[in-house]
């Protein structure tokens, strides 16, 4: 039996600590690795590390190294070539698996499950194929920073056990499908 109630902090900080040893995002390309692939941005707007995100999950890596856009597009695309595995209207987000065996979680906002959905638009099912450009979907920006939503689309690499790292881009501001948000290396 517990002797106090765990705070919201206590669980995820027992989780992360389990794998802080394991933290992919990388300030430098590791010092060997056999390919580096460059991961389209997927909305525009001024770069932002993980930590600019309000969850502590996202934050540690629980979700997966990655990155994130601080951006008030309303469209959110896909970052490359890829299948649908996961359409999240609760949590404003849809998974792609890339052809050569990536899989990103491209998410907008943070702490936005109980907004049920609501003004989450997004045409695509699971299964279906996207292409580099396409809309996976759209949201209202006016509407969510009226909720208190944080404008950042977070994209993370899920199956970070079969790479070495990620290294976010350098740049400040980044245009979609144009620049590259991070670079996988594998």
């Amino acid at each position: 039996m517990l002797s106090k109630p765990l705070n919201q902090q206590a669980i995820p900080f027992a989780l992360t600590k389990s794998l802080m040893n394991s933290v992919k995002t990388l300030t430098e390309p590791p010092s060997t690795y056999r390919k580096a692939v460059s991961i389209s941005s997927p909305a525009s707007g001024r770069t932002a590390g993980l930590d600019a995100t309000s969850c502590v999950l996202t934050r540690h890596e629980v979700w997966g190294p990655g990155c994130a856009v601080n951006t008030m597009s309303p469209k959110v695309t896909s970052p490359f070539n890829g299948t649908v595995t996961d359409v999240s209207p609760l949590d404003y987000a849809v998974t792609i698996k890339a052809s050569f065996g990536l899989i990103c979680r491209i998410k907008f906002g943070d702490n936005t499950t109980q907004l049920h959905g609501e003004r989450f638009v997004c045409p695509l099912t699971i299964g279906e194929k996207v292409v580099s450009g396409q809309t996976l979907f759209s949201v209202n920006n006016g509407w969510l920073k009226q909720q208190g939503v944080l404008p950042l689309c977070i994209v993370t690499v899920t199956n970070a056990k079969r790479i070495l790292g990620v290294v976010p881009s350098s740049q400040k501001h980044v245009n979609a499908n144009v620049d590259p948000i991070f670079t996988v290396y594998v």
